[in-house]
């Protein structure tokens, strides 16, 4: 009878606690001794719209709003700066395929005005057609400062998928920084860059729905093409949402967000990008494929289980990197992508000290060797 009583207490609180907004969840939640087998407990489909907030209430702060949390909900208003931003352009050498027929380069800009909120795009040259992409926040000491992190690494459709757009924040500390944007690539040789454009696909999943803590969002490419990459966007609105997934899972590429020491109900953004399945001249049929690698908090500098990570982007003999992707998990409040780019994943947590894993995609392209 007493454990009766006890879960529909448990019951009660909880669907009680899904009817109030993000911004006024209950103390009460955070004194649950047993919130980790709610999930278990309740299969109701009302409940489960926002289990992000039952498990995001352990994690979020009800001390009133500092002066720069206020100001950092501010430019996430408007993130344009009057301020002027120096822009550095560039490129890396090319490379390719084990047949040497699949041509792809990295195309770079990165900025060296320091602020607290950072927007860049990269274009490519027209005769590279766009596969992929990353994004990285630099110049700041991820020791001593929480660092920035992103918010968008994706194909850019305002300029018909010819960009790179990245996009960046610090949170809870003020901590001015610099971002890079990566764009990548591909040519084949001697095929017509406007032909190979026409057989590349940029389908973007709409908004997730409804605005989460947790939001995450997955679109696949059409059946008679190739993932080759992916990117994603999350709209971080208030205090701030930032990216924790962008990767590859079969033909689909997955997104994911999350809030951090505060509610910020986001909404996210997949990107795929695929390549038509057809005969290409002096190649023949193409094949794409994808691997991950994963580092441990005490695998990387600094050799403990908090703090900053990184993982290198692995390689896939034979094949040419076309896309990286990346999934960051972490243990209580939190970890959140600070860079994702050809070279590697990094992750940091936030305020509060947190261990976890960094898994790191590379996608690639090859001609198929059957």
């Amino acid at each position: 009878m007493k454990k009766s009583l006890a879960l529909f207490s448990i019951l009660f609180l909880v669907i009680s606690c899904t009817k109030q907004p993000d911004n006024v969840l209950t103390k009460e939640i955070i004194t649950l001794s047993s919130i980790d087998n709610v999930k278990t407990l309740i299969r109701d489909s009302k409940v489960q719209d926002s289990l992000d907030k039952i498990f995001l209430a352990k994690y979020l702060d009800y001390t009133p709003l500092t002066p720069f949390e206020i100001d950092s909900i501010a430019k996430n208003q408007k993130p344009s700066s009057a301020k002027s931003i120096a822009v550095i352009y560039g490129d890396w050498p090319e490379y390719t395929d084990y047949s040497g027929w699949i041509h792809l380069k990295v195309f770079y800009a990165y900025t060296t005005t320091e602020l607290q909120h950072q927007f860049l795009s990269r274009d490519l040259p027209s005769d590279w057609v766009l596969v992929g992409g990353g994004a990285m926040t630099f110049d700041y000491d991820p020791i001593n400062e929480n660092g920035a992190f992103l918010t968008q690494s994706r194909p850019d459709p305002v300029t018909n998928y010819t960009s790179w757009i990245a996009a960046s924040k610090d949170h809870s500390i003020p901590c001015t920084h610099n971002l890079y944007v990566f764009a990548i690539g591909m040519k084949i040789t001697d095929y017509d860059p406007a032909e190979l454009r026409s057989n590349i696909c940029y389908i973007q999943s709409p908004l997730s729905s409804p605005a989460s803590n947790l939001p995450t969002a997955q679109i696949y490419v059409p059946w008679d093409y190739q993932l080759i990459g992916g990117g994603a966007y999350d709209s971080n609105v208030g205090y701030g949402n930032m990216l924790i997934e962008s990767y590859p899972n079969g033909p689909w590429w997955v997104v994911k967000g999350k809030a951090h020491k505060r509610s910020a109900p986001s909404q996210v953004q997949a990107y795929a990008i695929g390549i038509r399945n057809i005969q290409y001249p002096g190649v023949g049929y193409i094949l794409t494929s994808y691997t991950s690698l994963i580092t441990h908090t005490g695998e990387s500098y600094p050799y403990h289980n908090y703090g900053p990570l990184w993982c290198d982007v692995p390689e896939i003999t034979g094949t040419a990197l076309t896309c990286p992707g990346g999934i960051v998990t972490y243990d209580g409040w939190g970890r959140m992508f600070m860079e994702l780019w050809p070279s590697s994943l990094g992750s940091n947590d936030c305020y509060y000290n947190d261990s976890g894993t960094n898994q790191a995609y590379a996608m690639g392209i090859q001609k198929r060797p059957w």
